[in-house]
């Protein structure tokens, strides 16, 4: 399963990835573990952002993934998130 951290955030913060949101999520994925699957995970934090009023979620993974990090962002983007070509961020408008 995929390992994280999540912090409620600023909108200041939002904004260094080019993002305008009133209350951000970020999300940083560290590894993944490969102990179950990282969609159950993806969902949890959907839910999670949805429930607290989140209006977007965004991130970073990290360098040292296990498996490859194009297989992560294949992963975040079935569930929904886009992935920012050139570098290893990611985000999810909440609807």
């Amino acid at each position: 399963m995929l390992d994280y951290n999540m912090y409620d955030t600023t909108p200041e913060h939002a904004r260094i990835y080019g993002l305008e949101a009133k209350k951000p999520l970020y999300i940083q994925l560290e590894s993944d573990k490969q102990k179950g699957s990282g969609k159950s995970l993806l969902k949890q934090i959907d839910m999670y952002a949805e429930s607290n009023g989140h209006d977007v979620i965004f991130g970073h993974i990290t360098q040292h993934v296990h498996p490859s990090i194009d297989i992560i962002k294949s992963m975040i983007n079935k569930a929904g998130f886009i992935t920012i070509e050139g570098n290893n961020d990611f985000y999810k408008l909440i609807a």
